[in-house]
């Protein structure tokens, strides 16, 4: 004879059966859909020497400097900056981007507070700014940041950047004396996978 205890048991048995059986279809299409290990990164453009094209930009009083080497910018301030102050590098040389073939911009940086925002800009003309990364990280690792700039910006094709902006600001403090954000392998790539 069926009880209502019995049927209660049943519908548990039921819904533990959907879970599971929903759980291990997801898993099989995000495994089919997204690319994994076949992943192949195409450069079109890249910022391989931070050389004197990156000239320091401040606000809020800060004191920033830039330290340059062939592989990386450091973008630094002296003493302390106060909470909305942001610091930046800003390169105006920059090729044409061929965002059709090239889509995704690429860095890698690294924070020495995890009271900093990364930020990098690209602005499309003098009055088009467009964040295209604003993040905190929860360490002071290096971090790698993919950005589609056809959706960030909704350009495709050509563009011609009016600059580009790395930079930071602080969220709160305590960010501690002389922050700063050190950024590699800036370059525009192709994924495909």
């Amino acid at each position: 004879m069926v009880t209502r205890h019995s049927l209660q048991w049943l519908r548990v048995g039921a819904i533990c059966a959907a879970v599971v059986v929903l759980s291990a279809g997801y898993v099989l299409v995000v495994n089919a859909v997204l690319p994994h290990s076949n992943l192949t990164i195409t450069v079109g453009w890249s910022e391989s020497q931070f050389n004197a094209t990156w000239v320091e930009a401040n606000t809020s009083g800060a004191a920033g400097y830039l330290v340059r080497s062939n592989e990386s910018i450091s973008v630094n301030a002296n003493g302390t900056v106060q909470p909305g102050g942001i610091v930046t590098a800003q390169n105006f040389k920059l090729p044409a981007w061929n965002l059709t073939n090239y889509p995704y911009l690429t860095v890698t940086v690294r924070s020495s507070s995890t009271y900093l925002a990364v930020r990098i800009m690209v602005w499309t003309g003098s009055m088009s700014p467009h964040d295209v990364v604003l993040s905190t990280f929860n360490d002071r690792s290096w971090h790698p940041i993919y950005v589609d700039l056809t959706g960030m910006l909704g350009y495709t094709g050509s563009l011609q950047p009016y600059l580009i902006e790395l930079g930071w600001f602080v969220v709160q403090q305590p960010v501690g004396p002389n922050p700063s954000v050190q950024f590699e392998d800036l370059a525009l790539v192709s994924l495909r996978g």
